[in-house]
C-alpha cells in the first residue's frame, strides 16, 4: 500500500514539476509567439529580474536604447514585455485605437489649446508670477552680478505657475517669495524620491499596498488650496474663477477627495517636468548667445506682452508668440534632446492576439515606446545628440513631428501638453528679453544634480 502511496505522490510532483517546467520555461523560451521576437537579454524568456535589475540602476532609458540599436524596432525585455522604437507600425498601432483610456478626460477641455490662449487665468498668471514675482528675481541677479541656480527658479515659479493655473494665484503657492513654502515642499518631493526597500521594482510585489510613493504632505496641501479655492469661489471674490481648473472639477461633482487627488497630480506632473526642461532649455542657450541674439530679433516683430490684468490684447499676443518660428524651434530641440518623460509608457494589448509588423503578440502583452529612443533615430534627426534647432526650420520638419513624442500620443497622452508649451514660451520669452545668461564656471551636472548656476547681465 505504501508503494502505491509513493508512486502516485511522485506521479504528483513529477506531472507538477514538468508542467512547472513547461508552462514557466519551455513555452515562454520555445513556444510563444513573443519567442521570434529578439531578446534583449538570454533570460528575458523566463524572467523579469535583468530588465528590473537595469531599471533599479537608473540607466534603463539608454540601455533600453542601446537594445534597439543593436536588434531593431522590436525587442522583448521580459517574459510578457516588449519594446517598439517605430512610428507606423509601433508607435500609432500601440498608443491609437485599442489602447485608449476612458474617456473622463475629455470632459475637461481647460487644457485645449484655443481654450488657454484665451483663458483670462491664464493671462493673470503670466502677469502675476512672470512680470511680478519672476522679472525681479532675474533684474537683481543682473544688477548685482550673482550667480542665480535657475533649477531652483524654475521649480519655484512653475510651481507657483500652475498651482495659480489650478487654484487661482491667491489660493495657490507662492513659492517664489515664501523661502519656507518653497523649503518644505521641496523636502516633500525629495521625501518622496527616497523609496524603501519595499518600494524596490524587484520587491514590490511583497508589500503592493505600500508601493505608492506620494508623500501625504502633498495630498494635504492640495486639500488646502482646495478649500482656499472654494472659500473664495463662495465668497465671490474671485470673479474670474470659472475658468479655474478647480471649479470645473467642482462642477463635475468631484466630492473633495477625488478632486484633490485629481489636482495633486496634474501639480506634480505640472511642475517637476516643465522645471527640467526649462532648465535644459537655459542651459542651452546660455552657450549659444548667437541664438539668444536671433531669438531676441524674432520677438522685436511682435507686440510688446501686455503689463496689465485683464488686458485683451493677451491672447493676440501669445498667439504671436505661438507663431515664432525660432522660439518653436528651440521649444522643440529641447524637448526633442531632453524629453520631459523619457522612459517607457507602457501599455497593455487587447484580449485578442495582434500583429505587430513581423511578429504576433499574445493577448494582454505589456508593450511600450519611450521618447529617450524615438528621439534619437538618426534617419529623422541627423547628428540626434546635438542640440541643433534650426533643424526644426528645414523643409523636413514634418517628418520630425511625426518621431516627436515628448508629450506621448493617443488617449493617454499628456493632456498639459498645450499648457506646457505655452509655458515654455513665456518663460523664455521673459528670460531673453530682458536679461542674457551665460554660463558659469563650475556647472555641476544640471538636473542631474538640481543645480545650474547662471550669470546674468542686464540688456
Amino acid at each position: 500500500m505504501s508503494e502505491i502511496v509513493w508512486a502516485v505522490l511522485f506521479i504528483s510532483i513529477s506531472t507538477t514539476a514538468a508542467w512547472f517546467f513547461y508552462t514557466r520555461v519551455v513555452w515562454p523560451v520555445f513556444f510563444t509567439p513573443l519567442s521570434k521576437v529578439p531578446h534583449a537579454h538570454p533570460s528575458v524568456g523566463i524572467s523579469s529580474f535583468w530588465i528590473n535589475r537595469i531599471r533599479s540602476t537608473g540607466y534603463a532609458n539608454e540601455t533600453i536604447h542601446r537594445i534597439h540599436e543593436k536588434y531593431g524596432p522590436v525587442v522583448r525585455l521580459g517574459p510578457n514585455e516588449i519594446s517598439i522604437n517605430c512610428v507606423d507600425e509601433g508607435v500609432k498601432k500601440v498608443y491609437g485605437s485599442g489602447f485608449e483610456k476612458s474617456n473622463w478626460y475629455r470632459k475637461f477641455d481647460y487644457f485645449g489649446k484655443s481654450t488657454l490662449m484665451h483663458s483670462p487665468n491664464l493671462h493673470q498668471n503670466v502677469i502675476e508670477v512672470m512680470l511680478q514675482r519672476v522679472t525681479p528675481i532675474l533684474a537683481e541677479a543682473a544688477n548685482t552680478e550673482s550667480p542665480l541656480n535657475v533649477f531652483d527658479l524654475y521649480r519655484a515659479s512653475t510651481l507657483d505657475f500652475v498651482s495659480a493655473f489650478l487654484f487661482g494665484p491667491e489660493s495657490g503657492t507662492n513659492s517664489l517669495e515664501n523661502r519656507q513654502e518653497r523649503a518644505n515642499i521641496f523636502r516633500m518631493y525629495a521625501d518622496e524620491s527616497k523609496a524603501p526597500i519595499w518600494r524596490h521594482p524587484l520587491l514590490g510585489f511583497i508589500a503592493p499596498s505600500m508601493n505608492n510613493s506620494m508623500d501625504p504632505g502633498l495630498f494635504h496641501l492640495c486639500m488646502r488650496m482646495c478649500e482656499s479655492a472654494k472659500a473664495r469661489l463662495l465668497s465671490h471674490i474671485d470673479s474670474g474663477s470659472k475658468g479655474l481648473v478647480f471649479h470645473q472639477l467642482q462642477e463635475a461633482g468631484l466630492n473633495p477627495i477625488e478632486m484633490a487627488s485629481e489636482l495633486v497630480d496634474h501639480f506634480t506632473a505640472g511642475h517637476q517636468t516643465s522645471s527640467a526642461t526649462l532648465t535644459f532649455l537655459s542651459y542651452q542657450l546660455s552657450a549659444c548667445p548667437d541664438v539668444q541674439e536671433k531669438l531676441r530679433e524674432e520677438m522685436r516683430s511682435i507686440l510688446p506682452m501686455p503689463m496689465r490684468t485683464g488686458d485683451p490684447s493677451m491672447a493676440s499676443y501669445l498667439k504671436s508668440l505661438d507663431a515664432l518660428p525660432l522660439l518653436d524651434a528651440v521649444v522643440m530641440e529641447t524637448l526633442r534632446l531632453y524629453p520631459p518623460i523619457a522612459g517607457p509608457q507602457p501599455r497593455i494589448t487587447p484580449n485578442r492576439p495582434m500583429p505587430l509588423g513581423p511578429f504576433t503578440l499574445p493577448p494582454r502583452t505589456e508593450i511600450s515606446a519611450q521618447a529617450f529612443s524615438l528621439h534619437r533615430n538618426p534617419d529623422v534627426f541627423p547628428d540626434p545628440l546635438h542640440w541643433v534647432p534650426e533643424r526644426w526650420l528645414e523643409k523636413n520638419r514634418n517628418d520630425m513631428r511625426r518621431w516627436f513624442w515628448a508629450f506621448g500620443s493617443g488617449g493617454r497622452m499628456c493632456i498639459g501638453s498645450n499648457f506646457a508649451m505655452i509655458l515654455y514660451t513665456q518663460f523664455r520669452t521673459v528670460l531673453v528679453e530682458n536679461e542674457k545668461p551665460s554660463p558659469r564656471d563650475g556647472y555641476r551636472g544640471g538636473p542631474k544634480r538640481e543645480v545650474l548656476d547662471l550669470q546674468f547681465s542686464c540688456l
